[in-house]
């Protein structure tokens, strides 16, 4: 079975995550995507030893922003939200419209190619406890998801830690946060009337420092 490229191994957000209470509305979360997307497309270029992108060369931040625009198209084709008058109502921060998402592309690419940083595809790469300070993990990153833990769900408190920590290979805190995420989803599918949706406090905190 032929390998992935790594920019699809990167998880898709749904509508669903944006439901979490303190999450990121369904827009900023297919943005965060793209961004994701960008930076893994120039990590595979460094590894597969081809010249940079220059953020001053205007075919390069082209070249960018057309692989973006398809992979949003692509990954998003079904998720668009109708604007049409009398289509069907859907929360604000649930909605994802196609045209903010796509003419957001260019700024998208030019932050991306201001954050990307070859020394860290480098540190990845090499792995061990050297860059432990700046959070290298050797081999590939994993991605873990509050879903995950839907079959110990039943299991007690104990037997599922135990054993949902053994399946995903995640430290302690990393599953009390999974399966704090994970009860809130199933309280909100059990009764809408529990999300009360994330306070202007928590926005502000899920933003980067020089952002806030």
């Amino acid at each position: 079975m032929p390998t992935l490229p790594a920019w699809r191994r990167i998880h898709v957000p749904t509508s669903d995550d944006a439901r979490i209470p303190g999450a990121a509305t369904f827009q900023d979360l297919a943005g965060r995507y793209l961004c994701s997307v960008g930076l893994s497309l120039l990590n595979s270029r460094h590894i597969a030893e081809e010249p940079p992108l220059d953020s001053r060369n205007v075919q390069h931040v082209e070249a960018l922003e057309r692989a973006l625009h398809r992979v949003a198209v692509e990954i998003f084709a079904d998720a668009w939200s109708d604007p049409s008058p009398g289509s069907a109502h859907l929360a604000a921060r649930l909605r994802l419209d196609q045209a903010k998402l796509l003419d957001g592309t260019p700024q998208k690419v030019l932050w991306v190619l201001a954050a990307w940083k070859p020394e860290k595809v480098e540190g990845r790469r090499r792995g061990g406890r050297h860059g432990a300070a700046q959070g290298v993990r050797k081999g590939k990153t994993p991605r873990w998801v509050p879903a995950q833990l839907e079959p110990f769900a039943d299991l007690p408190d104990r037997q599922r830690k135990a054993q949902a920590m053994a399946a995903l290979g995640c430290s302690a805190s990393t599953y009390f946060e999974l399966w704090k995420r994970y009860r809130a989803r199933q309280a909100m599918k059990a009764d809408p009337a529990n999300w009360r949706g994330p306070s202007d406090a928590e926005l502000v905190a899920l933003l980067p420092e020089h952002l806030r």
